[in-house]
């Protein structure tokens, strides 16, 4: 998921960098960088490689090219780049493959097309042939070129072939026509090459490199942060994300990232404060609610955590935005005690990504949580038929069949799954045994509270009371029931299923608006 915040012309380009654990970390940075580099008004200052004087009308031309990369217009930087080539072609022809070269490059990225990457990689080829030695940016779009080609590919011989191409650039003096500024740039290229090779620590001192010799070079900032966080570097990453803050208090992607960091670390408090500045600086930044609202979902504040979410689907999103915007407001909605709510926005999400198999899995949940059994089984399948390996679905799935009275379907989830060849989690199994009833709810909870790892055993408790009260449910022991919904509840495990799954069947939810 990214946020595009696209600088000057020729700025250079960068990659999407692995998510950090098992969050979907919310950087929302997209594909372009943030490396200083040439300005298109400083182009003047260079001679036309092939003799001929600049014409006024190429100028306009390479202005109107100029705005329309600023703008994200990559199929008409093409249109203008090739009138370029076309009525002037001995008028700073450099510049027309350069830009060429670096729409047809985003487009490739964004339509994960090898064909027109290599189009990219090619156009920006030519353009090092007519002017490279003297203008050393001309190296950027190859180099990014090179590596999203091996990124999309899957191939890491083109990210080491970006390598090994800016290497003898990299030697060079610093001078008139290759500054310090200009170095900062291509290293940083190379790092984003580093990064697809999973070579962070290379990466990390390219970063450093380049923020050495441009102090102000904000991609350089901003991704050795996470290169940092990425090698488990945890005061570097700190002190990384806080020198960036110190350095662009006005940036709102720095501040939305160093709160994604604090928030990744279990800093919510200092997270929800940096997602406020950087609201506080752009009210119309949609990110920022959706960011400011998961934290308030982890503080366990639902209604303000919905209300943020309401605010990010005011704004305008891409698909995945708002799929996320609404995922998390249905288990704001869900918390909260309102079913039908967080059906709608279940809904509306299964309609932005049809084939995401966790969306069906959550909206089971909700559909278990009305007691919409039938259709919490229909889901439940067609989560697994999406993705075969969400063993985790099991007691899930087969809780909702034997809700629904259906026994016997029930039983074959199981006998399923235990013949499976891979092992599903240990705890997984547990439950699964308790539901067979090859163990007892004594054996369940004292596995809860013995399995390893020892930081998820209030997670383990909150799950084993709620599964002990639908057996007790099954059986027809109303109290019983509810007395184990109760101790699930007061796990405080609250962004568990099974905490709304007690809630839900208590019909309690004191204390969560």
């Amino acid at each position: 998921m990214f946020l595009s915040f696209r600088k000057p012309l020729l700025k250079a380009r960068g990659m999407r960098f692995p998510a950090l654990g098992v969050i979907l970390f919310l950087s929302f940075f997209n594909a372009t960088g943030f490396a200083q580099d040439q300005n298109f008004e400083d182009f003047g200052q260079f001679e036309n490689p092939v003799g001929t004087p600049l014409n006024a009308e190429a100028e306009k031309l390479r202005i109107e090219t100029n705005t329309a990369y600023q703008r994200g217009d990559f199929k008409k930087v093409i249109e203008l780049a090739n009138r370029l080539l076309a009525s002037y072609p001995s008028d700073f022809p450099h510049f027309a493959y350069h830009m060429r070269a670096s729409a047809q490059i985003e487009l490739g990225r964004q339509a994960r097309s090898s064909k027109q990457i290599r189009e990219g990689v090619s156009d920006a080829r030519t353009a090092i042939g007519l002017a490279g030695t003297k203008h050393p940016w001309l190296y950027i779009p190859y180099l990014y070129g090179l590596t999203s080609l091996s990124e999309v590919e899957k191939r890491h011989e083109h990210a080491e072939m970006a390598i090994k191409t800016i290497a003898p650039v990299l030697q060079r003096e610093i001078s008139d026509i290759f500054t310090a500024e200009n170095k900062a740039d291509l290293l940083y290229q190379r790092a984003l090459a580093h990064t697809v090779k999973t070579d962070l620590k290379a990466a990390t001192i390219d970063y450093t490199e380049a923020i050495r010799l441009n102090p102000k070079h904000l991609g350089s900032h901003l991704r050795r942060a996470e290169a940092l966080a990425a090698q488990n570097r945890g005061k570097e990453t700190q002190a990384a994300y806080d020198e960036a803050v110190k350095l662009f208090p006005e940036t709102v992607v720095v501040i939305n990232n160093r709160g994604n960091y604090r928030r990744l670390t279990g800093n919510l408090d200092g997270a929800v404060a940096d997602f406020a500045k950087a609201l506080e600086l752009d009210p119309a930044f949609g990110v920022g609610f959706i960011n400011r609202g998961w934290c308030l979902a982890d503080q366990n504040k639902p209604q303000d955590a919905k209300a943020n979410f309401d605010e990010a689907l005011k704004h305008p999103l891409d698909p995945s935005l708002q799929f996320r915007a609404y995922n998390l407001r249905a288990l704001a909605n869900a918390s909260l005690g309102d079913a039908d709510a967080a059906l709608a926005d279940y809904d509306a999400a299964v309609k932005i990504a049809p084939k995401e198999a966790t969306i069906y899995e959550e909206r089971a949940c909700a559909q278990f949580f009305k007691k919409d059994f039938a259709a919490a089984a229909n889901d439940f399948a067609k989560a697994l038929e999406l993705n075969p390996k969400l063993g985790r679905l099991v007691p899930f799935q087969t809780l909702t069949l034997l809700r629904a009275g259906k026994t016997a379907e029930a039983r074959t989830v199981l006998d399923t799954a235990a013949k499976t060849k891979s092992a599903p989690h240990p705890w997984l199994a547990k439950l699964e045994e308790f539901l067979a009833d090859q163990i007892d709810a004594q054996d369940l909870l004292k596995a809860a509270a013995e399995m390893e790892p020892a930081q998820s055993k209030v997670a383990r408790l909150c799950e084993a009371r709620f599964f002990i009260g639908q057996k007790k449910l099954l059986a027809g022991e109303a109290d019983a029931a509810a007395e184990q919904f109760r101790e699930a509840i007061a796990t405080n495990a609250f962004a568990m299923t099974a905490y709304r799954g007690a809630r839900f069947e208590l019909g309690d939810f004191a204390g969560t608006k």
